[in-house]
């Protein structure tokens, strides 16, 4: 039988191939790949996964990545030991926990187990987990939401076992065991056709058959999502590249499953070996798919810098004011001052009198409170484009212009802030301690708003924060 050897990643793709035998190693590079009568690499047949090799490495292992040859004789012996005895059978990790722990746990000890004799015989590898990125060989740590999420769905089905089909999981309803299927030793053999055009994968658990076209051909719509995901492959060299996305929210108990991506490489390095590499993406939220993300993040950034420039420049005039009145007066940034105009006679007769302007410079407040006037201006425009964009992007994303999330509540009481200085600057005609006042007030604002929001880790604009 042909062995169909998994392994996963995280985050990146794997750097090698995976071999049979007793150990992942190198391929043969001298390999010649067989071909279908269209030249592409003969993946047909029928593979089987049957090692013993957990997704995830036991915590028995510590950091250890490989076994040694010590380990790989022990395990065949207990391995051998356990069969024998004909006890209950071992479903996917059992087989190393009762190597280790000498205990044979039943599946199913309510209404019974299979036997052994259920089971494939086994084969042991060199690895300790099938997962090779991250380095330690196990799942990413997992956020804040997939934690509550199964922590709710544990609850739910404590208080509610069978309220209705529904309530029981899919398994054992017989409706999905995933795709692709990570389980080993039961039910575990994929059968593959090829043609042109199509690849066809057909797992033996639920007999499940994930039809994948080769050609150039674009995913599903959104909106279509399916229990084992819309795929599509591509030929890279000798390597077949699956790439699966638009999978049901039904079709797992993880949160944001319709957002995961699952690109699969399969490689054939010999006629008994198709190492299947799987790289798992972490799925981005709607709201960072979205095509208005560039421009309110960015716009709503330069706004931020140049309101808390423009308050620290009014912070600035506070330390500096001694109390002398100051005259707003007009000029453009960087001038340091105006013109004056006066009426000069000259000879002793009104007829004579002229029209004579003069320089005058700014004093230092006046030139940082005409700077932070405007450099507030700037960024209560930015500002208001920012808020606009981020309502159109929220529409797209989740449906709804606004929904009184933390962040967008502080944002909008830093614009009414920020238009209140703009009014009593505009209108009533404040200038210098107190319209710089008001300025230090949104200084207070922004922080909330851009540091102290995220700290607290609340709402649907704290990602990868802190605690994100």
């Amino acid at each position: 039988m042909r062995q169909l050897i998994r392994t996963c990643s995280s985050l990146i793709p794997l750097l090698f191939l995976l071999a049979p035998g007793s150990g992942f190693s190198q391929g043969n590079s001298s390999y010649d790949v067989p071909r279908t009568p269209d030249g592409h690499p003969d993946l047909q047949g029928v593979w089987e996964n049957n090692t013993i090799t957990p997704v995830e490495r036991p915590n028995v292992f510590g950091d250890k990545e490989y076994l040694t040859d010590d380990d790989m004789v022990f395990i065949s012996q207990r391995i051998d030991e356990i069969m024998a005895a004909g006890e209950d059978a071992l479903f996917g990790g059992g087989v190393l926990e009762a190597v280790f722990s000498g205990e044979i746990a039943s599946y199913d000890p309510t209404t019974g187990n299979y036997d052994s004799q259920w089971m494939a015989e086994r084969t042991v590898h060199r690895r300790t987990s099938q997962i090779t990125d991250p380095p330690n060989g196990k799942y990413p740590t997992r956020t804040k939401a997939a934690i509550a999420a199964a922590r709710e769905l544990r609850e739910w089905r404590a208080a509610h076992p069978a309220d209705s089909w529904t309530d029981r999981p899919l398994g054992e309803r017989c409706l999905s065991f995933g795709a692709p299927r990570l389980g080993s030793g039961y039910n575990s053999y994929w059968q593959i056709v090829q043609s042109k055009e199509t690849v066809v994968i057909y797992q033996e658990m639920a007999h499940d058959a994930r039809i994948i076209p080769i050609v150039e051909k674009p995913h599903a719509p959104a909106a279509v999502k399916l229990w084992h995901g819309d795929s599509r492959g591509w030929w890279e060299g000798n390597t077949l590249v699956i790439e699966t996305t638009n999978y049901s929210d039904a079709s797992s108990t993880s949160p944001a499953t319709d957002m995961k991506t699952n690109v699969e490489r399969l490689t054939r390095i010999s006629d008994t070996a198709l190492p299947d590499q799987l790289q798992v993406a972490s799925p981005l939220v709607p709201a960072l798919r979205s095509s208005w993300l560039v421009m309110h993040v960015s716009v709503i950034m330069v706004s931020y810098a140049a309101l808390l420039v423009g308050s620290l420049l009014s912070v600035a005039v506070l330390v500096s004011d001694r109390g002398h009145a100051l005259e707003l007066r007009s000029s453009s940034i960087g001038s340091g001052g105006y013109r004056r105009a006066a009426l000069v006679t000259t000879g002793g007769s009104v007829s004579n009198t002229e029209f004579q302007l003069s320089s005058v410079q700014f004093s230092r407040n006046e030139l940082l409170d005409s700077l932070s006037y405007r450099t507030i201006t700037v960024g209560f425009l930015l500002l208001t484009v920012g808020i606009i964009s981020g309502a159109v992007w929220a529409n797209e994303a989740w449906g709804s212009y606004w929904s009184w999330d933390p962040k967008e509540t502080w944002a909008l009481i830093c614009w009414l802030v920020y238009a209140a200085y703009l009014h009593t600057r505009l209108s009533r005609g404040w200038q210098g301690r107190r319209p710089a006042l008001v300025a230090s007030v949104g200084l207070i604002v922004i922080g909330v708003c851009y540091i102290g929001v995220n700290l607290l880790g609340i709402g649907l604009h704290s990602y990868g924060w802190f605690f994100g």
